[in-house]
């Protein structure tokens, strides 16, 4: 029972680590997807890039926060 039970916690422990590093682009994705005005240019495909660029190193942050905790 032992043995299930670490399994058992492993496998949350990479459920939760997945959602905490995916959880913040999926927001900013949804925030920038609204029909509303925002403070960046829909039309230029720079804009894009520097979202996506933006949604990366958030989640190079929150891994290397995770590392620095020992969670991971």
């Amino acid at each position: 029972m032992t043995r299930t039970a670490q399994r058992t916690n492993d496998v949350m422990k990479v459920l939760t680590i997945a959602t905490v590093v995916l959880l913040p682009g999926s927001l900013i994705a949804g925030l920038l997807g609204m029909n509303v005005p925002m403070p960046v240019s829909h039309d230029d495909p720079l804009t894009f890039w520097i979202v996506v660029v933006g949604m990366a190193v958030l989640a190079v942050v929150i891994l290397a926060w995770l590392r620095f905790r020992r969670w991971f």
